[in-house]
């Protein structure tokens, strides 16, 4: 689905601007954006759910 979307921004941008330039900036945009809400993600639901089931899990020395 996020492919998609970023699909269609893209070719909407470049049909809009011309400059192939600021269609790799605004798709950058949107990867890093894409990047940042799973990495919030990973954060709200470790927080939320500390007890679920776990593929990957790091034992904590400290």
């Amino acid at each position: 689905l996020s492919i998609i979307f970023q699909g269609i921004l893209s070719c909407l941008f470049l049909l809009l601007s011309q400059n192939i330039f600021t269609l790799i900036n605004c798709v950058q945009v949107v990867n890093w954006l894409a990047i940042a809400v799973a990495t919030l993600c990973v954060f709200h639901f470790r927080r939320t759910m500390p007890n679920a089931p776990r593929v990957i899990k790091v034992k904590y020395d400290c």
